[in-house]
């Protein structure tokens, strides 16, 4: 099932798990009219575009019945994109400081010391660090939580440092 939504003000909605966006069709309209430029005779003008205009439409249901995913052109992509990111404070935090990467590791305590300060930064009221491991690996299933040793460089003491695989702070460009 798909969600159609209409709302003046640009959507924002929090979806940790991805599903709901999964679930969207948005279709922005940003051009408008004031009531007195409004073409009254508009449907009866364009009349003769409605055979084009119908078969368009059944091609596009046929191709989303056969592929099981409603056509998105990519400008509909990004806005869906910028949306979700934009209404989710973590999400956000992500696309601006993190970046998926097969393999790499970054410890729990570093990820979330660099989240609570972006969140201090920004206003935000974070979220606890085991809740933010699991939004993380929710919204990523890629990435996973692990343990692995390393060795304390103070003390030469080998230690268990809890972290994420396929996630890194962004570098300084």
């Amino acid at each position: 099932p798909k969600l159609i939504l209409a709302t003046n003000n640009k959507l924002r909605y929090r979806d940790q798990s991805g599903v709901l966006t999964r679930r969207l069709v948005i279709i922005e309209c940003p051009n408008t009219l004031a009531d007195g430029k409004q073409d009254a005779d508009l449907l009866q003008k364009l009349q003769t575009e409605f055979g084009a205009f119908s078969a368009a439409c059944i091609a596009l249901a046929l191709e989303a019945q056969r592929t099981h995913k409603y056509p998105m052109s990519a400008q509909m992509i990004a806005l869906l994109g910028e949306i979700e990111t934009n209404g989710d404070a973590v999400k956000l935090w992500l696309t601006e400081n993190c970046v998926f990467e097969s393999g790499v590791f970054e410890s729990t305590a570093t990820l979330y010391s660099d989240y609570r300060q972006w969140a201090d930064e920004n206003g935000v009221t974070p979220v606890g660090r085991p809740n933010l491991r699991d939004i993380i690996s929710t919204f990523r299933p890629e990435v996973t939580a692990t343990r692995q040793r390393t060795v304390d460089p103070q003390t030469g003491e080998i230690k268990a440092l809890w972290g994420l695989v396929g996630i890194r702070l962004r570098t300084p460009a």
